[in-house]
């Protein structure tokens, strides 16, 4: 049976981007079984889980190791050259604009910088049709604001939305007057409440579990996000017309975003 395998790699928001291209590959190629390889998420230094479970029904969808995976094929610029089986980001947006052969097809990668607007909104309805919590009401005058510390504050990793974004971001809030409870999510709560109070801002913590602050930022009417695949994914999943959202322009310190999210103000 022929299949679409893909390697899992990061957290929450990195695999769902990977789910999505698989999705998008399986819609181009007419192979509809997926398969997602979650083996690795064990040996980062602090081990991750295969969060897509707790967000999608993963319809045609199950979890298996892949040998061939391993091998990390699809990130090797020659063998992108020479075959469309082998999916990663230096030939992802190519094949996803064209028909594909139904075969076997081996992703890996982030699929994050090679998405143009066409390709985010095609993933982006591919996954509302398999999310779980596509229903639900707008939390009116609610604003949630993600800021991410820890190793992020490092360049490292993908570094952080700058104190001038959220200082911009709040002063058009308020010219909005549409928001009466400001809500931050957060890995860190000291460089949090050290940006929040240069903004002067009149805040709580939300103190739920990573499920209950995506969906927090999927349901509040206005959305101040940061440079973070899991804010950038609750926006995106959980917009309903009529929220605002602010998101950076980049992606990582080196990286711009090639599309915008529906509602977001630039």
């Amino acid at each position: 049976m022929l299949k679409i395998h893909c390697r899992l790699a990061g957290g929450l928001g990195n695999q769902i981007f990977q789910y999505g291209a698989s999705l998008i590959i399986s819609k181009k190629s007419h192979v509809h079984d997926i398969e997602l390889d979650d083996s690795e998420l064990n040996n980062y230094k602090a081990a991750r889980n295969n969060e897509l479970l707790n967000y999608f029904r993963l319809e045609n969808t199950k979890i298996s190791k892949s040998a061939i995976l391993k091998l990390r094929l699809p990130r090797i610029r020659l063998v992108n050259a020479f075959t469309s089986s082998f999916v990663g980001d230096l030939n992802f947006s190519r094949l996803a604009n064209v028909s594909l052969n139904a075969k076997n097809y081996y992703l890996d990668g982030y699929f994050q910088t090679c998405l143009d607007q066409s390709l985010f909104d095609s993933m982006l309805s591919l996954l509302k049709e398999d999310f779980i919590y596509s229903h639900f009401n707008v939390k009116k005058n609610i604003c949630a604001i993600h800021i991410r510390g820890g190793d992020f504050l490092t360049e490292k990793y993908s570094g952080v939305a700058s104190l001038d974004y959220y200082c911009d971001s709040l002063a058009k809030i308020k010219e909005l007057n549409a928001v009466d409870k400001y809500i931050i999510v957060t890995d860190d709560k000291d460089y949090a409440s050290s940006v929040a109070n240069r903004m002067s801002l009149d805040y709580t913590f939300s103190d739920g579990s990573m499920l209950n602050d995506f969906l927090l930022i999927a349901q509040s009417e206005v959305k101040v996000l940061s440079n973070s695949t899991f804010s950038i994914w609750a926006s995106a999943l959980g917009y309903q017309p009529g929220c605002i959202i602010f998101a950076p322009k980049k992606l990582t310190i080196h990286d711009n975003r090639n599309f915008t999210l529906p509602g977001e103000l630039r």
